[in-house]
């Protein structure tokens, strides 16, 4: 009988979920833990956790993504890999299999703390295909959360937006800081102050970074802004925010880079 939690992928996301799932079966092709006939033959759902680097063009690379579904039959799929949108309904229309796009928002340095107290899973798909993901999440989680359903194309959007939206915070706040540094006044009793207003939000306000570094670096940030570039592109939209977004990021990375070229 399929009835465990597969995590397909085991860096830093397929990790986090496994500090959920603890008694999930994991596939990861670096990595000698469990088949993919173990997989197929034993779970009933599996999580899609694998990287989906930036190409040079700046697209997303969904070869990862591909090569799993090449192999992965199990009742159902959930894809928590940032995809470019319309990804999940082009694999269903192509595949005839059950997928949902489940998105996750978890910070690299934290992102097993980040899984465990998740209070608001938004599942992009259809809500009567989810329950074995639903019934799945009710059964790990010891306090409650909250299920907010969409379609997929709007939950594969909605990951962009908000580390768009963050990744812009940042270069927002690394701004400031140059102005605030060439003032002569004190950045950090500033930033400090100015979050008292909940509308700036607690988090990204670190100038560096948690990296030790000027403007946003990581896996995720670099190539989703760029690939939201592109996506608007492609769509007849200049997103000249973005653009400036990126371009004043990598000044702030070479300026950082140039001026502790010589640190050991």
């Amino acid at each position: 009988m399929r009835s465990k939690i597969a995590i397909i992928g085991h860096g830093v996301v397929g990790q986090a979920y496994n500090s959920l799932f603890t008694d999930a079966l994991v596939y990861d092709i670096k990595k000698n833990i469990n088949t993919k006939d173990e997989i197929n033959k034993n779970c009933e759902v599996a999580l899609i956790c694998v990287p989906t680097p930036m190409q040079d063009g700046g697209k997303c690379d969904l070869t990862a993504i591909e090569n799993t579904f090449d192999w992965l039959n199990v009742p159902l799929i959930v894809i928590k890999s940032t995809v470019p949108v319309g990804t999940t309904t082009k694999l269903r229309e192509k595949t005839g299999k059950k997928i949902i796009f489940n998105p996750e928002f978890l910070r690299a340095v934290s992102a097993a703390q980040d899984v465990l107290d998740e209070t608001n899973i938004i599942i992009g798909g259809e809500p009567s295909e989810s329950e074995p993901l639903i019934k799945a999440y009710n059964h790990a989680y010891k306090h409650s959360v909250s299920f907010h359903f969409t379609t997929s194309d709007n939950a594969e959007m909605i990951k962009y937006m908000r580390n768009c939206y963050l990744a812009t915070k940042v270069t927002f706040l690394n701004e400031m800081k140059e102005i605030i540094d060439k003032m002569k006044l004190d950045f950090e009793a500033i930033r400090d102050l100015w979050v008292l207003d909940e509308r700036m939000g607690p988090s990204h306000n670190e100038v560096p970074g948690p990296d030790g570094q000027c403007g946003y670096g990581g896996m995720c940030f670099p190539k989703d802004v760029n690939a939201m570039i592109h996506f608007a592109m492609d769509a007849g939209v200049n997103p000249a925010l973005l653009k400036r977004v990126w371009d004043r990021n990598t000044e702030f990375r070479e300026e950082f880079k140039n001026a502790h070229r010589y640190e050991s």
